[in-house]
């Protein structure tokens, strides 16, 4: 919807309808000039694909993702990679017990410093490629599992 929208800095989507969205594949990639991105009512419900969603976000630094229902989602491959200047990620509200794929889930996310994966269910991913924080150059001051 978004994809490669390079001139955008702000954007509020508090009032968009999404209770309907079966995907949201690269809604927000290479949206590289992105500094406020609001989300927070964005109803996920349906939601069975978000890889790409967050890709090459190059400046933000936070996304409230606190009311995102993932309990349907089978695929976060490279979700929030190349996200350069994402400081934190609370996370610990997603439902993962479906979800199939995280591969490249957090590749360059070079400035995070905190991340909590706790409710993370893994029992059915098949692809976890690059999911490590092997790829993160300063690795997490904290990571709460």
């Amino acid at each position: 919807m978004f994809y490669d929208c390079e001139s955008l800095t702000k954007l509020n989507l508090s009032n968009f309808y999404t209770d309907k969205v079966t995907t949201m594949y690269k809604m927000f990639a290479y949206c590289q000039n992105l500094l406020y991105l609001d989300v927070s009512s964005f109803d996920t419900r349906n939601v069975k694909d978000m890889s790409y969603m967050f890709f090459y976000l190059l400046n933000i630094t936070e996304l409230n993702l606190d009311k995102f229902n993932t309990k349907n989602v089978k695929t976060m491959e490279r979700m929030f990679a190349i996200n350069l200047k994402l400081t934190s990620l609370d996370l610990s509200s997603f439902n993962t017990k479906n979800i199939e794929d995280m591969s490249y889930l957090f590749q360059q996310c070079s400035s995070l410093e905190f991340i909590d994966l706790s409710n993370f269910d893994v029992s059915k991913v098949t692809s976890m490629v690059y999911l490590s924080f092997k790829p993160i150059i300063n690795k997490p001051k904290f990571i709460s599992f």
